[in-house]
């Protein structure tokens, strides 16, 4: 049960209620699978979900950070060049709400790229308002970038 409800909001105070007057706290801890110490964080394949619902959750955390991380682009006509949205779909619980989870992404480079391309970069985040978001939000600066071969599996869980 903690798992499912964590999935949903990392935030969620948890009580289990075994019967009146009979109530106890979840406290078990949940720690992020990657350490936010460090100055350069790979995020691997299998932690993508997490970290991108932490980094919607807890955005000032990631302001500032560098991440090295393998999705997929998609491209918008609603963008400027030199804009695109940077994800992976993700999968909450069941095959019916799969969904794309990106962030709007900035790059300068003169890598020629396409609508659903896999790629890993290296980017800074930095939290601030985007007309794409409408509000502020985190936002990818990519300094490195390459194509790569697909997650395995392409679909992120939590």
């Amino acid at each position: 049960f903690h798992k499912e409800v964590r999935i949903a909001n990392r935030r969620n105070l948890i009580v289990y209620e075994y019967g009146p007057d009979d109530i106890e706290p979840d406290d078990i801890q949940d720690p992020l699978p990657y350490d936010m110490t460090k100055s350069q964080i790979r995020i691997e394949d299998d932690w993508y979900a997490e970290w991108y619902r932490d980094i919607n959750e807890n955005e000032d955390d990631y302001d500032g950070k560098t991440f090295i991380l393998k999705g997929r682009v998609a491209l918008s006509e609603e963008l400027p060049e030199g804009q695109f949205a940077f994800g992976r779909h993700v999968m909450t619980c069941c095959e019916a709400d799969i969904q794309f989870a990106g962030l709007l992404s900035y790059y300068s480079g003169h890598e020629k790229l396409n609508v659903g391309d896999w790629i890993e970069i290296t980017a800074k985040v930095r939290v601030e308002y985007a007309e794409a978001y409408q509000e502020k939000g985190p936002v990818l600066y990519i300094r490195k970038l390459a194509k790569c071969e697909p997650c395995r599996p392409e679909v992120a869980t939590f």
